[in-house]
């Protein structure tokens, strides 16, 4: 890998992130059941800009990872920019990468400050496991196809003899990759084992994590420059 730079605009100011907010995580089926990720959002980046002391036209990019896309709304990120009353010009994309998602938008916006791109930006990620994208059999989703062409009755009555019992149950989302049917924690063992590492290790190297003091920067001035 490339060496890491330093985490600087052209200018030579220091990038950072100053305000985050998250909703409160609930079981499945429980406090946010039936509503879609795309709404949970909104509703976090609608409250962020809200406390915070940043204005809204300051914003001129909007990252947003989700791992598992509903099809009426692929790109969470521009969703989240119409629905929060952003500039309609802010850029906005969304990112997947399995557990790392919400990173990678991080590692996104902080790049586009560091080419100078932008002045602030906005990143985050929404998931919910409520609402999901339930989706249905190959045979079923060809099949439907089909009878989409077929021109008479009888061809698309044909079509549907085909189909059997199984072919009519939903298939919920694999949250796997598509080309080994692994998981990322499946992935993370897999890893593990020929690196020798003992469960003791990971859970010294997590406190020292979680009891890491947190500092708290400078105050920022937002009239920019």
């Amino acid at each position: 890998m490339s060496q890491a730079l330093p985490l600087v605009t052209r200018q030579g100011d220091r990038i950072a992130i100053v305000s985050g907010l998250r909703t409160p995580f609930a079981r499945q089926a429980t406090a946010f059941h039936g509503i879609p990720a795309v709404e949970l959002g909104k509703m976090v980046v609608g409250e962020l800009l809200a406390r915070s002391e940043i204005p809204a036209e300051v914003i001129e990019q909007l990252v947003f990872g989700q791992v598992v896309q509903m099809p009426e709304a692929p790109n969470i990120a521009r969703e989240i920019v119409l629905g929060t009353g952003m500039n309609v010009h802010t850029d906005a994309y969304s990112v997947s990468r399995a557990c790392a998602t919400s990173f990678q938008a991080v590692a996104n916006v902080a790049e586009s400050l560091m080419a100078g791109t932008i002045r602030a930006g906005i990143a985050g990620g929404a998931d919910s496991s409520s609402v999901l994208p339930i989706g249905v059999s190959k045979k079923l989703a060809r099949i439907l196809v089909d009878v989409n062409k077929a021109r008479t009755t009888g061809q698309k009555l044909k079509l549907f003899s085909r189909l059997r019992l199984r072919d009519l149950m939903p298939v919920p989302p694999a949250v796997a990759e598509y080309s080994t049917g692994l998981r990322m924690g499946d992935t993370a063992e897999q890893w593990r084992k020929p690196m020798a590492l003992r469960v003791s290790s990971r859970m010294r190297w997590r406190i020292v994590l979680i009891n890491e003091p947190h500092r708290p920067g400078p105050k920022v001035n937002w009239r920019m420059r």
